[in-house]
């Protein structure tokens, strides 16, 4: 009984000094940088690429990332497939959500993670033939030959 009254009294203790004594600072504002644009439009958050290399941007994700996940590919492609680089076209470049950790590539004999993997898909055509990679944000792209969709359709 003598442990829980002092326990109680230490919890009124905890919570008074909790209430009194932490003051908020003030969040401190921070002014939008003039990027010298004449017109007033703002370019989109990922830096004005969608991964098409366009630069027509669609505000989601990272265009950069993409495009180093796009070259990756190329180039493991270019490698295992002895095309030169220059004769890989791409023809989907996109960041998505993939439904499981699997990537939307799963192998049969292998669990994996359930849940939502926000992440890419580069397909790229090599003589006529369609070739998928897919990643995760953050992570290198890897060979899909058995590719499924991402949960959210990929557009």
């Amino acid at each position: 009984m003598r442990t829980t009254a002092t326990l109680a009294t230490l919890l009124a203790l905890g919570l008074t000094a909790t209430a009194c004594g932490i003051e908020d600072e003030p969040t401190p504002t921070v002014e939008p940088a003039d990027d010298g644009a004449a017109d007033g439009a703002e370019e989109p958050a990922d830096g004005g690429d969608n991964g098409t290399g366009d630069g027509t941007g669609d505000g989601t994700g990272d265009g950069t990332e993409l495009d180093a996940a796009t070259e990756a590919a190329i180039a493991d492609l270019a490698a295992t497939e002895g095309v030169d680089p220059a004769d890989v076209e791409v023809v989907v470049a996109e960041q998505v959500t993939w439904s499981d950790g699997s990537l939307g590539c799963p192998d049969p004999d292998v669990m994996y993670t359930q849940a939502l993997v926000p992440g890419y898909r580069v397909v790229l055509d090599a003589g006529g033939e369609q070739i998928a990679y897919h990643g995760a944000d953050g992570e290198d792209p890897a060979r899909c030959d058995d590719p499924q969709p991402p949960s959210d359709g990929g557009e």
